[in-house]
């Protein structure tokens, strides 16, 4: 089985994995689950596939910028509404 997985399907495997790890230990550490910072994750899969498709294009770097200044701050304000509402 090892080595047999698309480019896709790894960085997918990986994404997920890292994410419920995180998770686990966000969890604990704050006692709530938050599905936000895994969705955060597992969503960069879809990105990486669609900027490498739009790689060296101005396009490409819009998504790239775009997901880089709105993606975290976007994560922290629904993780913040979870603690506070």
């Amino acid at each position: 089985m090892y080595g047999k997985a698309s480019k896709p399907i790894a960085s997918f495997i990986t994404f997920m994995v890292s994410g419920l790890a995180h998770e686990l230990v966000c969890s604990v550490a704050f006692r709530k689950i938050s599905p936000y910072f895994l969705l955060g994750m597992v969503v960069q899969v879809p990105l990486q596939v669609i900027s490498k498709y739009y790689e060296n294009s101005r396009f490409g770097n819009i998504i790239m910028w775009v997901s880089l200044f709105l993606g975290q701050p976007l994560l922290e304000v629904c993780s913040c509404s979870l603690f506070h509402v």
